[in-house]
């Protein structure tokens, strides 16, 4: 999801100015999420429902895109060079692992 956001970020810019002016009638897949919170409630203690975890992540990989320049600026660094996308990146599988007690493997 992160990688999506950072290639082109039109559909979570759409997705948001729809929710703004007309959440109702906003394009998006809702016959998809029943799986996805089934698969991601599997296994799950219950501390964090599906959905919320769901939610969490999805507002982790949009972090990025969504957060002011000037903050992704602030360490000094170019926040769209090619190596800071990265470390970004493993800080979005990182958070994800740590929610998920999943091991971090796929940062590498």
């Amino acid at each position: 999801m992160f990688d999506y956001h950072q290639a082109d970020p039109t559909a979570l810019r759409v997705s948001l100015w729809a929710q703004l002016e007309r959440p109702d009638v906003a394009a998006e897949p809702v016959e998809a999420y029943p799986a996805k919170t089934v698969s991601a409630g599997n296994g799950r203690d219950g501390v964090i429902s599906a959905v919320d975890l769901l939610v969490i992540i999805s507002a982790i990989a949009q972090a990025w895109v969504l957060t002011p320049i000037g903050l992704l600026r602030a360490d000094g660094s170019d926040p769209s060079a090619p190596d800071r996308i990265l470390q970004h990146r493993r800080a979005v599988m990182a958070a994800v692992a740590s929610i998920t007690g999943e091991s971090d493997s796929a940062s590498a």
